[in-house]
């Protein structure tokens, strides 16, 4: 029950926190984006076990060694980076101009995001499928 709740917390919270700032460096100017991206993704590169004793440290002083919520925090910063890498790829593929339709009929930008973008990247399709079959193809 430990692994099922720190998983699924860890990847709940990477995945929020990986949208929100996918979709902060994929649609709005970010002060030096590729740098910002490249550092980002460089953490995955460093080996864990470079920090594991400083990591050990920190939880101890702030009381959360042994427990899950230390263990979904640790996981969530882990994980964060590939995350964001990863779902801004599928954001940059979502057309601009899905969020200004959305923004033209009278939602604000968080709304557009909410019931334009999330459901494209969920499904990392730009483009809606058509649910019309053709009699020529089904013969």
């Amino acid at each position: 029950m430990n692994s099922v709740i720190i998983g699924f917390g860890s990847t709940f919270l990477s995945v929020c926190l990986g949208t929100l700032a996918a979709y902060d460096f994929s649609r709005f100017k970010v002060p030096l984006k590729d740098d910002l991206m490249f550092s980002i993704l460089s953490t995955r590169m460093m080996p864990p076990i470079a920090v594991a004793i400083q990591i050990f440290l920190m939880f101890r002083s702030l009381g959360l060694s042994h427990t899950q919520a230390g263990m979904i925090q640790l996981y969530t910063a882990v994980n964060l980076s590939l995350s964001v890498w990863l779902l801004k790829g599928f954001i940059d593929e979502i057309p601009q101009e899905y969020e200004d339709a959305a923004q033209i009929d009278g939602d604000t930008w968080v709304q557009a995001f909410y019931k334009v973008v999330l459901p494209r990247a969920a499904t990392s399709s730009p483009r809606p499928r058509s649910t019309r079959c053709s009699r020529a193809s089904s013969r």
